[in-house]
């Protein structure tokens, strides 16, 4: 069901912040945690604290720990704040960088019911 997890072609990248990556907070969804081999880049960390973008250089330093061609997907909890950073890697020019709109909703809801997983998927 969950194949390629250890070395999926891809970079997934959720957009929560950290206690809700970390499993250490879940308002939410019935079980806290994070997808396996996600990296945490909080939504908010590019933007201002008035809600705007942060400039296009402050983008790139943003985003400078993830290697130019790496494939990434970009998720938070339910779809909504991860398009924020997806919009910032667009900005930067990382426009075919994807959205997994189900988000960490979707996933957790298959860890909980993995016969409708195997159905669905």
């Amino acid at each position: 069901m969950y194949s390629n997890l250890e070395n999926p072609p891809w970079q997934l990248i959720d957009a929560r912040d950290r206690q809700r990556f970390a499993g250490t907070e879940e308002p939410l969804d019935p079980i806290a945690g994070h997808i396996p081999t996600a990296i945490n880049k909080p939504w908010r960390g590019v933007t201002r604290d008035d809600g705007r973008l942060k400039s296009r250089d402050e983008l790139l330093f943003h985003w400078q720990d993830i290697p130019a061609d790496d494939r990434l997907v970009n998720y938070c909890g339910s779809g909504v704040t991860a398009c924020v950073n997806l919009f910032s890697l667009h900005l930067i020019g990382r426009t075919d960088a994807l959205l997994y709109p189900g988000s960490w909703s979707d996933w957790c809801a298959h860890i909980i019911h993995p016969q409708e997983a195997d159905v669905a998927g």
